[in-house]
Formats: structure tokens, sequence, C-alpha cells
């Protein structure tokens, strides 16, 4: 090999280093976009749901194409992030908001809405994606859970409480963690309210908004507590959570640390729109309790880039932050919609928007497994190491040299810029590992290689 070469070798990894946007913490990501189907449509990720048991996660939205009415839209997938099933379903007009995965069972259930009317559907399926029952529980008459923005938390009892402001008063349903319906209803309030939360004592809840509201057991009104709680609330992207002795609003884009009696401790913006980037708060489960941390989501659009990023925030006990990471694509813009934990300790978020190239029209849903508890740092993502198992060279003419570590049962896989899978192993030994890809085509490729079903290595390899 001569000089020139080496040296062309030496400057394409350069580039690669300071052009690659990791993502480490990115186990998996499913993008589903127009070329999944015949049709061009928009495509919208609400929820996501995770079964213990299988080990599946369910993905739920919305899909509209330019001919028909909104439809419903379910995946699953797997743990490595391979589709296991996928179909979109007319029922009612309807598109999916809410899913879960019913405990004991190989079934889950999704709640869905039309998109001119207050109508809320609950389906079951079985993991084939057969319908097994649909209902109705909410109708004209009773009001509906906002699609696009609610609160939803696990009560003490185990089952789901999900709830909305609305024009009529705040609204909420209660479901068991088999799907079946408990209590629903509105809480009539003449003042602003953002978010229902269960009390530290389960006989009591907290309605909380402009003025702070204690309600029974059955969520009907006991007394109002303080006035002028928050001032000027903003429903859409507040959710509010129990943590440690106390609780955690976040409304918009700052959070504040109640104690449990709801006196103020400390409040803290979360983000500010500068210059270079607008941010943008997220309608659903927005905030989550891990472990004694708190973490958080929201979309910030970069104005140099034209396209959106998702940022994932840490913060300790006190609400100081510990750790922030942005997610960003090469190919796409993401929008979050939804954050949720998964069966593996780790964030299933959810979300859409347009292609980073291309018609801004043409949407598509977005579902990733993202691992937070490495956030140690408030920079961008970029944790590109050869040292730790990374291949090398690259590029390369065909020799892929990976040394693992610590490994008992590495898998390799590797993916052309479409998603196909191009090659694949399980002869891989915890170590030094060579393979000979002279015989892959030339071109950029992604690999991911797994040790007992846990993701130790992804990144870009390209082949000259």
């Amino acid at each position: 090999m001569d000089k020139i070469t080496k040296d062309i070798i030496i400057l394409l990894s350069l580039i690669i280093l300071f052009n690659y946007h990791g993502n480490s913490q990115v186990n998996w990501k499913y993008i589903k976009n127009k070329s999944n189907f015949d049709n061009e449509a928009f495509t919208y990720g609400y929820s996501a749901a995770a079964d213990v048991v299988t080990g599946k996660n369910i993905f739920a939205g919305a899909y509209v194409d330019f001919k028909t009415d909104l439809k419903q839209l379910i995946t699953i997938v797997d743990n490595k992030g391979n589709v296991l099933k996928d179909s979109i379903f007319d029922i009612l007009g309807h598109g999916a908001f809410y899913v879960q995965a019913i405990p004991n069972s190989n079934h889950f259930f999704t709640l869905s809405a039309k998109s001119v009317s207050l109508e809320v559907l609950k389906t079951i399926y079985d993991y084939d994606l057969n319908v097994i029952n649909e209902e109705i529980i909410f109708d004209d008459n009773s009001g509906n859970i906002n699609l696009f923005s609610y609160n939803q938390s696990v009560l003490k009892n185990g089952n789901i409480l999900i709830s909305s402001n609305q024009f009529r008063g705040h609204q909420y349903i209660i479901l068991s963690p088999n799907g079946d319906l408990v209590k629903k209803g509105i809480i009539e309030a003449k003042f602003e309210t953002i978010a229902l939360i269960e009390g530290y004592d389960s006989s009591i809840f907290y309605l909380i908004g402009e003025n702070l509201i204690e309600l029974d057991s059955n969520l009907m009104i006991n007394k109002a507590l303080k006035e002028g709680l928050i001032i000027n609330p903003e429903f859409y992207g507040s959710h509010a959570v129990k943590f440690n002795t106390g609780y955690i609003l976040k409304e918009k884009l700052q959070l504040t640390l109640f104690d449990n009696n709801f006196n103020q401790i400390k409040t803290v913006v979360i983000d500010e729109e500068t210059e270079n980037y607008e941010c943008f708060p997220t309608g659903t489960n927005s905030i989550i309790q891990k472990d004694s941390l708190i973490l958080t989501c929201h979309t910030r659009f970069d104005k140099k880039d034209s396209c959106y990023y998702i940022v994932i925030q840490k913060y300790d006990n006190n609400l100081i932050k510990i750790g922030q990471s942005i997610i960003t694509d090469e190919l796409y813009c993401f929008t979050i919609s939804n954050m949720k934990l998964s069966s593996t300790g780790d964030l299933l978020l959810t979300g859409f928007g347009p292609e980073r190239k291309g018609e801004e029209s043409k949407y598509y849903g977005l579902l990733m497994q993202f691992n937070p508890d490495i956030i140690t740092t408030n920079v961008k993502e970029e944790v590109f190491d050869l040292k730790n198992n990374k291949p090398f060279p690259n590029p390369s003419f065909g020799p892929f040299i990976i040394d693992l570590e610590n490994a008992e049962n590495p898998e390799l896989l590797m993916y052309d810029i479409f998603g196909r899978l191009i090659f694949n192993t399980k002869e891989l030994v915890n170590g030094l590992n060579t393979m000979d890809l002279s015989n892959i085509k030339s071109g950029i490729f992604y690999f991911k290689i797994f040790d007992n079903e846990k993701l130790i290595s992804k990144g870009k390899w390209v082949k000259i």
C-alpha cells in the first residue's frame, strides 16, 4: 500500500471520527415512514410499552394516507430492534395514543381516538395482531383524553391513571393493569389545571393548576388548599410525579420541586432558546423517576441545520442537572412525543418528524430504546472510541477486526444504509476477532454487536 493510499485512509477515518453522531445510548431504533407502505402517508408514534414477560416492545400510533381517514398503527419489536409484526388497522377511524401490555397474558391493549370526535376506543390484541375485543369507553357525551397531551401514572394499587385537561374540566380514566375500566369522570374545575396526581396517602389525590385542590379516593373534591400555586399554567408539556418525600412538576421547560405539603422548594429551567436553536416541550410522560433520579425529555430545533433533536436530561434529588444527551441522526429529524420505562430499565422513546432531506409533509413514526444510565456529561453524544469494542481499520478494504472485552456469547449484525441485514455471525470470541468482509460491496454500513442480547457496541463501518 503506497503512502497516498494510507493518507487517504487516515483522512477518511478522521472525517468519520469527527462527524459521527454516536448516540451510544441508543440500543436500537425503528423508523416507520412512507417507504413501509405503498401509499404516501403521515405516520405518528404516540406511545410505546414493554412486555416484561416476553421482552417484546409495542409501538402504537396513527397512520394517515392522503385518501382515507385516520388509522391505527401497531408494530411489535424485539429487544434487538427487529420487527416481528407490523400492521395498520382501519378501526372506526381511530389512531392509537396509548398502549399497555397485559400482565401474565399474550395480549396488550390500545386506547385510540377519532380525529373529529371525542370517542375513545379500547382494543385488545394478541401478539400476532389479531383483534381479541374492542369497546368504546368514552363517547361524545362523556369527553375524552387528549391524545396529544395527557398525564399517565401507576397508582399504589397498580391501577393506571390517565388524565387530561379539556374544555369541560379535568378528565380522567382509571384502568386496571389488565385494561379493565375502573372509573372515569370529569373534575369540574373553574380554573386552569395541568396535572392530577395521587398523594402519598393513597386516599388523597391532588389537582394541580392555578390552585391546589385536594380530592378524596373517589376523586371528589374535598377542599381547596392553595390559591395561586401556578401562575399562568400551561397544560401542554406539563406533568407531575411523586419524588422522595415530595412532588416534582414539569411545566413546559422548567422543573419545580415541592415538599409533601406543596410548599415550593426550588425551580430550575431545563433549557432556554438561543440564537442557534428553539425548544419545545413533550406532550406526554416528559418526566420519569428512575431510582433516585429524575429523567426529562424535550425537543430542540436547530435553526442552522433545520432539524429537530431529542434532549434527555438527568437530575439528582436536589434538581441539580448531572447529565444530558442530545440524540441526533444523519438522515432523520426527531420530535419526541412520549417516554416510558421498558422491561430492561431502559427508556422507550416514541415520536415523529419529517425526513431531514425531502418534503416536510412526509412524516414518519419513531421508536427507539435508550439507555439513560450512562448519561454523565452535558455535551453532545460522541463516544466513538476505537479502544472500546470498536472495529479497525475503519475505513477498510475488507478486514473487520474488533477486540471484545468480557464477552460471553457475542453476535455481530451488519446493515446497509437501507436497514437491510447483509452480514450476521455468532462466531465471535472474547478477545481479538478478525473477519474478512472483502466480498461485501463498497459503501457505508452500520454494525451492532450483542452479548447475551445486550448491546455492547454499535457504529458505522466504511468498506472501501
